[in-house]
Order: structure tokens, then sequence, then C-alpha cells
């Protein structure tokens, strides 16, 4: 499971839109979003930007038209900030009660059927890194191409996300899914971090 984010087709992208990272405008204006409707649903039009079809860029976004409203939005990719963006994806925005709660059931779903779930890039949701990929801090420019400007301080962070994301799993799964052994990717140093800081519960790390 990758718990950062969702496909492009993902039926959260259709019904929950609040649900991304996104913008009401694009960051960049060289960006054109011509190509193919990719959307499997009439009334949502989801749109890459040009340069993905002929492999010369990734943009950081894409666009999902409403043509209920005639809104548009332009939704993050997710996004390590090391190398380009995974234009399949929608960056999901962990700063909301409602979708860290939609995760944490959906894990629990996926509990209650299988043993072991591992989870793909989960130092990524980690406050710490959330914050420098999403967030920034104030002058320290940024991993992610145009977030600068929605920086944070870390007070503010930590007021509107006040508890690591992967304790609340670890707390939840324990309560409700006893059994199930948790497995996290973890680079950028973290392996200490879901070892001992999540005390061992339930929680190992794997290699690349």
């Amino acid at each position: 499971m990758v718990p950062n984010h969702v496909g492009i087709d993902s039926r959260w992208l259709i019904e929950h839109p609040d649900w991304f990272i996104s913008l009401n405008d694009s960051p960049f204006p060289s960006y054109r979003f011509s190509g193919p409707d990719l959307s499997w649903h009439g009334e949502v039009g989801i749109y890459l930007e040009d340069h993905y079809w002929d492999r010369s860029d990734a943009a950081v976004v894409f666009k999902r038209l409403d043509r209920r409203s005639a809104g548009e939005r332009y939704i993050y990719h997710g996004n390590d900030g090391t190398q380009m963006p995974w234009n399949d994806t929608a960056q999901l925005n962990y700063l909301r009660e409602d979708v860290r709660e939609a995760v944490v059931q959906t894990i629990l779903g996926v509990a209650k059927k299988f043993p072991i779930i591992r989870f793909d890039a989960a130092m990524t949701l980690t406050q710490r890194h959330y914050q420098r990929l999403w967030f920034p801090e104030p002058g320290t420019g940024g991993a992610i191409p145009s977030r600068a400007e929605y920086g944070m301080t870390k007070e503010h962070f930590h007021r509107v996300m006040p508890a690591e994301f992967w304790r609340q799993v670890v707390d939840r799964v324990a309560s409700e899914a006893p059994d199930t052994l948790l497995l996290a990717e973890a680079f950028w140093l973290l392996e200490g971090y879901f070892v001992r800081t999540l005390e061992c519960t339930g929680f190992t790390t794997v290699p690349l």
C-alpha cells in the first residue's frame, strides 16, 4: 500500500477533490493541458501536462476539470522531492483530519483481510518530511518546485498536524487488528524512527 497518494483514476479524486494538495491556478504559466482526457467519469476531466506525452518534462501538477461547475483544480502529483513527480498519482493532503481518518480506515480494511501490510515510501508521511516536501519552513527553499510559497512555520504546521500519522496508524491497528504485521519502506535515515520511536509495535523496516 502507498498511503501518501492515490492514482489519478481514484474514486476519491472524483468524489473528494478537497482531499488533495491543489491550487486554483497552474503554478507555472508554461504548463499546458491539451492532451487526452484520462478520466473514467463523464462529469470530471483529468488532464496531464502536455510535456508528459513527448517525454520532455514531468509537471508537478495535473488538471482536474469539473464539468458540472466548469471549475478547474491543479492537483499535485505524488513526489518525494528527489526525482521527477510520479505523474500517475495525486497527492493527498494530510493536514486534513478527514484525509488521515480515511486512510486509517483503508488500512484497517486491508488489515482485516491480510496479516501483513507493506507501506511504500512510508517516510514521506512523517511530520518532518511531509512538511519539508509540501509546506516547507520559510527560508528553506522547498524540495518540490512551487511549494516554497505555501510554507509554514514549524509551530503552525504542528498545530494543523499535531501528531505523527504513523503513531495513529500503529495504535489503531494494535487496537482493531492486533495480529497485523506492518512493514515500512524507510530511508533518509529513518529506520530507527519506525523501529524505536514506534516502540516496535508491529512495525519493522524493509530495504529498498
